[in-house]
């Protein structure tokens, strides 16, 4: 089952991140799930949305936690305040032959990839306002399935604020930035793929794959459920942009988005 995986930047977004309440504070445990449904794009470079289910939450064990979205899990170490870190890994999905894009569909399939590497991210509380949370994160994942054998590293910038006891937003930026053997896997066209799909052959070098803006609102419904609204979109960049499974077949302009219900514990 292909899970939504949006941008990796909701999952850090303060409707699930904001501040921890001084009752979960005294806590051993606590944290929240959410579960719903959305829609993103067929293989990355697609035009066409296909239907998938949406899962993430946080759960925390005094200044440690383990995040997840769908296949992404990250789990923080750090015994210090505003810093955290620690491995992470991801299941980034392959491209199959059920695609929407016929000449697409004829390239070979590459398989879903597991990725493994750390993050490391930086939080402050009431920067702006009261209840509020700045946060500037990295990330590096290497696939260590032999699918690409690739890498992706990532820097991006949060802001979430709870504006009063029901509503809270959240809004972030995320640039991502690929070798070439990730770029050649999922945005090159080899000789035997133009021969099969009738795409011309393609070839890239490694630099910066998308910039996504991401945004997410929540609403209180009680004190122990919310209802979430996720948003993601992605510009692919250059050489990405122009590859012609982009181009041609698909769109630059990567949308997601997702409809979720959450519970607090």
């Amino acid at each position: 089952m292909r899970f939504l995986p949006l941008n990796s930047l909701l999952l850090l977004l303060p409707v699930l991140a904001i501040p921890v309440t001084a009752d979960a504070q005294e806590r051993a445990w606590s944290g929240v799930v959410a579960a719903g449904a959305g829609a993103r794009p067929d293989y990355m470079g697609s035009n066409d949305l296909e239907a998938t289910p949406y899962v993430a939450g946080r759960i925390n064990y005094g200044a440690f936690y383990l995040d997840f979205q769908g296949e992404q899990l990250r789990l923080n170490v750090s015994p210090i305040k505003g810093w955290a870190f620690g491995p992470m890994m991801d299941i980034e999905s392959g491209r199959k032959d059920d695609v929407k894009s016929v000449r697409v569909g004829r390239m070979a399939k590459i398989d879903d990839a597991f990725e493994a590497g750390g993050f490391i991210a930086y939080s402050r509380s009431d920067i702006l306002a009261e209840n509020d949370e700045l946060s500037v994160q990295a990330s590096y994942l290497a696939d260590t399935s032999n699918t690409s054998d690739g890498a992706v590293a990532a820097l991006g910038l949060t802001y979430g604020k709870r504006i009063d006891e029901r509503w809270t937003v959240g809004g972030g930026v995320k640039v991502s930035y690929v070798d070439k053997k990730y770029a050649q896997t999922y945005f090159g066209v080899s000789a035997a793929d133009a021969a099969r799909s009738g795409l011309p052959g393609y070839n890239l070098k490694a630099g910066v794959r998308d910039v996504g803006l991401s945004a997410k609102v929540g609403y209180a419904l009680t004190d122990k459920w919310d209802l979430q609204l996720l948003g993601s979109y992605k510009r692919l960049m250059g050489d990405f942009a122009d590859s012609p499974i982009v181009k041609t077949e698909g769109s630059a302009d990567q949308f997601s988005a997702a409809v979720a219900v959450a519970y607090h514990f």
